[in-house]
């Protein structure tokens, strides 16, 4: 029997200094692999790439890469099923996708391989509950958001700060979440 050539696949949506996911993920694979004595021949990431865009979220650059050349793998292996899609349409395009072009995908926390009927239905499954996931951190988010512009006015959202501005302690002493503009020199 030929040994499989698998590519690992590792992302991460929001990469910041202090997170250890993409070593654990590569790290994951790795293993996974190994038990398999399955061949690692790449290690493919996209890190700061988001998989929630329904309908984007196959077009991300080191994604696009393993899609492009299908002939080198016989497997992708992802750490978590998220990792690979966030919905059940882009989940199944891959699969498809992936299965026309002769490769499998396996998910090492699930345990799937689907190769298999059984691991083709229980990824489905578990891709919708990914999906759900995702629509309910939207919602969290927006719902957040909503509260900070209808009871907290004059309260920052976050992200960079505008230009011209600069933090202040807010009134309550909490941690700084008001903007006030500076004072002319």
């Amino acid at each position: 029997m030929e040994t499989k050539r698998a590519v690992g696949y590792v992302r991460l949506s929001n990469l910041t200094e202090v997170t250890t996911s993409p070593e654990r993920q590569r790290e994951q694979i790795r293993a996974y692999c190994e038990a398999r004595g399955w061949d690692l021949v790449d290690i493919v990431e996209d890190l700061g790439e988001s998989g929630s865009r329904v309908g984007k979220g196959l077009e991300r650059p080191g994604l696009q890469r393993i899609r492009n050349d299908w002939t080198r793998y016989d497997v992708i292996v992802s750490a978590k099923l998220d990792r690979l899609a966030r919905n059940v349409r882009d989940f199944t395009s891959l699969a498809e996708e992936a299965r026309d072009n002769g490769c499998d995908l396996a998910v090492v926390s699930e345990g799937l391989d689907l190769s298999t009927p059984t691991g083709r239905f229980v990824a489905t499954i578990l891709a919708a509950f990914a999906e759900m996931e995702a629509d309910q951190i939207k919602e969290r988010i927006l719902a957040m958001r909503t509260d900070v512009r209808t009871n907290h006015m004059g309260r920052f959202m976050g992200g960079m700060v505008p230009y011209g501005y600069r933090p202040a302690p807010a009134p309550q002493g909490a941690a700084p979440s008001w903007w006030t503009r500076p004072k002319p020199r």
